[in-house]
């Protein structure tokens, strides 16, 4: 198994202009963790090659938030599998998440669709949780909606497609790709092969989809056609965006496209592109100049066509096929735009596949089974033109790189809401919230850590300063039995105080904190403290949370003065945590671009030592008394 630890969302604006607040990202995990024990399942979800949800690699949960100048991160960590055992467990484990998730809340909303759909046969129906809770069986939308599936309808062209228009103007469009019949509260959806691996069990390609719909609604000349899935139909109450974090956008690139010669050239994936999309190379043909009568005039046109080879059979088509993203488009050099764009899934049996996969573009034929996604005719602009071919192979950056993206196209367009000093100067002050399945038994505890003496005995060992720290803890906790931590090189890394649920609590956690936050100051000055972290601990239901503070002496020992005005600890850390971010970043504002998450796998936010580093240990004389009768220690002559 190979861990890797990482950030996986942040309180701040993403660069496809979404944000979540640190509230939600903490209630999320909050929920997540109950529901999940619930259901005898680990914290966390499968992890999948780019949101693929037939190409899982492991398994991430979220170990904490962290919390500093800047912002609320979400700290986790992915196990990915790496050997068949692990692999096999890791299949069972997700296929059992995933029946939970389908079948989560679905219930009530399956028996609605049964009663609307009725008398029609859900025999052999399936049920997804995508952007809506979908029965899937074949030809079950035709059934209800024929006049925008069947050819010869007024709505329907010859390849099946759409009117996109007439759709629109029947259904509102909820999200891109998903429409809403508000008669019979049932949603439609583009087809399934605007889905990743051409599967219900993935997302629509959200990019292309908003970026046709946008085109179709500036561009009033143009008639555009979609095809809608003709197995699949949703619950309009059930409709819910669907967040995938990655980013994809097109590039700007010169739009002299008479000046490109013609003939076919090819574009191959790296590594990195074969493994995350899938794709090990792309085909490009710009044919030379053709004629043709259009009423009774001679036009020119230019025909360009793209195909996408793949590496992986698709999931979502029956048999081995290699189902490859295909476009073709007409460009007039009169009009200066392109005239007619279409876009199709080209699928292959595998032994046909291989021929292919062997050779250019212009020379391959079209021996495919071909199905036709989507068509625009009329004048498009040629930008807008390379920002739909774009969308379309979203996920494929070999369309890019033949366009003549340079890597500063890449850069995001959306600002971030709030102006931020960055400063490569020591972090001043952070906080880590976790939550763990644990309990605690004592109206106040101390975590103790082994130590090892040098005759082999292990003894118990918490870090608490030896000085007017210790001397206040002492005074609310039995310290005789461990051994004392000084501070090393100015740094003080304060053993976890704990507070059970108790006729006290959290009235003894606040005075407790109080105390520490007094007596820190004159550490600092008697043993030069420059870093400093204090973690706490209490009851969350059957859980209990975890929050750590780390930072210089000045800043952290104010937020341990405002800690209990800011958190309350009878409620959920989602109730509090935007308070107490706030808290850091009004005595810490500078943004430090923080690495170090030291000892978060253990739930703790600590400074860190460099490996190796000698401690030194202080003994209550109770402690020595001890030793020295039991024979494990000598005393000293005199």
């Amino acid at each position: 198994m190979k861990r890797q630890l990482g950030v996986l969302i942040s309180d701040q604006v993403s660069r496809a202009g979404i944000l979540v607040p640190a509230s939600e990202l903490m209630a999320a995990e909050e929920r997540g963790r109950i529901a999940r024990r619930a259901q005898g399942l680990p914290a966390g979800t499968p992890t999948h090659i780019q949101h693929d949800m037939h190409r899982a690699i492991g398994w991430t949960f979220t170990l904490g938030h962290f919390i500093d100048g800047s912002m609320v991160r979400a700290i986790g960590m992915t196990d990915e599998v790496e050997t068949d055992k692990e692999k096999a467990d890791l299949s069972e484990l997700a296929a059992k998440y995933w029946e939970w998730i389908r079948a989560e809340g679905g219930e009530g909303v399956k028996d609605e669709l049964s009663e609307i759909l009725s008398p029609r046969s859900l025999d052999g129906a399936t049920y997804e949780r995508i952007e809506a809770f979908a029965v899937s069986r074949p030809g079950i939308a035709v059934e209800l909606y024929p006049e925008l599936f069947e050819l010869g309808r007024d709505a329907v062209d010859k390849d099946g497609l759409t009117d996109y228009r007439a759709l629109t103007k029947r259904m509102r469009q909820l999200q891109p790709g998903v429409f809403l019949d508000p008669e019979r509260k049932l949603v439609l959806f583009a087809h399934r092969y605007f889905r990743r691996n051409q599967s219900h069990k993935n997302k629509l390609n959200e990019y292309f989809l908003r970026s046709f719909g946008q085109t179709a609604n500036e561009f009033i000349a143009l008639t555009p056609r979609l095809r809608l899935d003709p197995d699949l139909l949703g619950h309009a109450d059930s409709v819910l965006p669907l967040l995938e974090l990655e980013h994809w956008h097109g590039p700007k690139f010169s739009d002299d496209v008479e000046s490109i010669p013609s003939g076919s050239t090819e574009h191959k994936g790296d590594d990195r592109t074969r493994f995350f999309e899938g794709v090990d190379k792309t085909q490009f043909w710009w044919k030379s100049p053709e004629t043709r009568e259009e009423d009774g005039t001679e036009v020119m046109y230019r025909t360009f066509e793209v195909e996408e080879l793949i590496d992986n059979v698709s999931a979502g088509l029956l048999g081995d096929r290699y189902a490859c993203r295909y476009v073709h488009a007409e460009y007039s050099p009169a009009a200066s735009a392109i005239t007619h764009f279409d876009g199709a899934i080209r699928a292959y049996p595998a032994l046909e596949y291989f021929e292919r996969i062997e050779r250019n573009i212009d020379r391959a034929g079209k021996h495919s089974e071909y199905t036709k996604l989507f068509r625009f005719d009329g004048p498009l602009p040629v930008d807008r033109w390379k920002r739909l071919l774009s969308d379309y192979f979203r996920g494929n950056p070999l369309i890019p790189e033949y366009l003549g993206a340079s890597p500063e196209d890449f850069a995001s367009s959306v600002k971030p809401t709030t102006s931020l000093v960055i400063s490569d100067e020591p972090e001043e002050l952070s906080a880590f919230i976790a939550l763990a399945h644990d309990q605690l038994t004592s109206e106040i505890g101390i975590d103790a850590d082994p130590a090892v003496l040098p005759n082999g005995k292990q003894m118990a060992a918490v870090e608490t300063g030896c000085g007017a720290v210790h001397d206040y803890l002492s005074s609310k906790l039995d310290l005789s039995t461990a051994m004392a931590i000084e501070p090393v090189d100015g740094t003080l890394n304060l053993a976890r105080l704990g507070f059970a649920a108790s006729p006290t609590f959290p009235a003894l956690m606040s005075e407790v904190v109080a105390g520490v936050a007094e007596a820190l100051p004159l550490d600092v000055k008697e043993f030069g403290l420059k870093r400093v972290s204090v973690a706490l601990s209490w009851p969350f239901g059957d859980m209990i949370v975890l929050l750590s503070l780390r930072g210089a002496p000045g800043p952290l020992i104010s937020a341990l003065e405002q800690l209990l005005s800011v958190i309350d600890p009878n409620e959920a850390p989602s109730k509090w945590i935007e308070p107490l971010s706030a808290l850091v970043k009004r005595l810490a504002p500078r943004s430090t671009p923080v690495m170090d998450f030291w000892d978060v796998t253990e739930g703790l936010l600590t400074c860190r030592r460099e490996a190796g580093t000698e401690l030194s240990f202080r003994m209550p004389s109770q402690l020595v008394g001890k030793l020295i009768a039991d024979g494990l220690m000598k005393a000293a002559p005199i």
